[in-house]
């Protein structure tokens, strides 16, 4: 989805467009990393 991201809100993954907000910016980033096996 074009200009649409993934954010997190109550425990919950939601897409919504950007507002450009600094909270939004940091908000919808995301990296992947190597799983955590013990």
């Amino acid at each position: 989805y074009p200009g649409r991201y993934l954010r997190h809100r109550d425990g919950h993954l939601w897409v919504e467009a950007g507002d450009g907000s600094d909270l939004y910016r940091k908000d919808a980033t995301w990296r992947m990393v190597a799983p955590f096996w013990p």
